[in-house]
């Protein structure tokens, strides 16, 4: 994956999760790694906006005027963002957090799943069982979760195969469970099993 800088992170991680090329293991582990430096640094840079004494800072130092908040267009123009306006919207909106860790997370699962998936497609028959955990099946789930609305989807004789990680376990009766990240399952426990992943 090519550079992304951090404002457009996610959008980055939305084009190469269609790419459908897989990564090496270990390419993968890294980039792993990187998407969680983004999270940090998205996470970080909207508590820095809420702080009224880092908010001052950031006026005083004209980083609002930084070119970097101005992403490009192909036509050469740019689309300003606003952080003063995106200050009193995120002010007013409770659930601007959670909506921040689903924005991040959200993207980063469903590309750790697809290359889950190319590996295992182009593996030898005797290493396709390495992609047949109940981790794997896990993060599939929830990734299918939090891709639709936050809720758990398992029809018919899904999840056809244990899918658990730490002391969570997927099962049927979770069939239609809303607010899947948050009532159910901590960012900080998917972050736990990206890591998981990782090793």
């Amino acid at each position: 994956m090519g550079y992304c800088p951090a404002p457009v992170a996610s959008i980055c991680l939305l084009v190469h999760t269609v790419e459908m090329s897989a990564y090496p293991p270990h390419v993968v582990a890294r980039l792993i790694q990187r998407l969680k430096l983004n999270y940090a640094g998205e996470v970080m840079g909207v508590l820095g906006l809420l702080n009224d004494k880092v908010y001052q800072q950031i006026l005083a130092e004209g980083i609002d005027k930084d070119p970097r908040l101005s992403p490009e267009r192909m036509d050469g123009t740019i689309h300003p963002l606003d952080p003063i306006r995106s200050r009193a919207l995120i002010k007013g909106d409770a659930d601007f957090e959670k909506e921040v860790s689903a924005r991040i997370l959200s993207p980063l699962l469903t590309w750790v799943d697809d290359q889950v998936k190319l590996l295992k497609a182009v593996a030898p028959q005797p290493d396709k069982v390495k992609y047949q955990t109940p981790e794997l099946e896990f993060l599939r789930h929830l990734r299918n979760a939090l891709s639709h609305g936050n809720r758990f989807y398992l029809r018919g004789k899904e999840p056809t195969s244990p899918a658990n990680f730490k002391t969570f376990v997927i099962d049927k009766p979770l069939h239609g469970k809303n607010m899947v990240m948050f009532d159910w399952i901590g960012p900080g426990d998917i972050l736990d099993l990206l890591d998981h992943l990782a090793v």
